[in-house]
């Protein structure tokens, strides 16, 4: 999927799952109470410009997933991290990678 304008997908009860890379210079929200899955690549070719999932369900990011973006990256509810890369180096003054809530214990472990 490639984001040409900011994005908010709204799944409500029902789950958001993105299997494949998805690239774009733009902010992404996902809402869903259900489960929110990112099986590719976040950002592997441009970075996007920000990663935001609200609460009341749980994020895995699954598949090996490189997450960047060149803004904050937002956790709202519970996040499996699964097996993947997190581009992100507070030391280099880039952008903060918050939890809203507790991550859950993971999935898989973690490389």
């Amino acid at each position: 999927m490639n984001l040409v304008a900011n994005a908010t997908i709204n799944a409500g009860a029902a789950n958001a799952i993105f299997s494949s890379t998805i690239d774009g210079a733009f902010r992404l929200i996902v809402n869903s109470t259900a489960a929110t899955t990112f099986g590719g690549a976040i950002g592997a070719t441009t970075a996007l410009a920000g990663l935001t999932t609200n609460a009341g369900g749980t994020t895995a990011i699954n598949g090996g997933a490189v997450i960047t973006t060149t803004g904050d990256q937002t956790y709202n509810d519970a996040r499996h991290p699964g097996r993947r890369r997190q581009q992100h180096h507070p030391d280099r003054g880039e952008p903060a990678v918050r939890l809203g809530r507790s991550a859950a214990p993971p999935t898989a472990r973690i490389r």
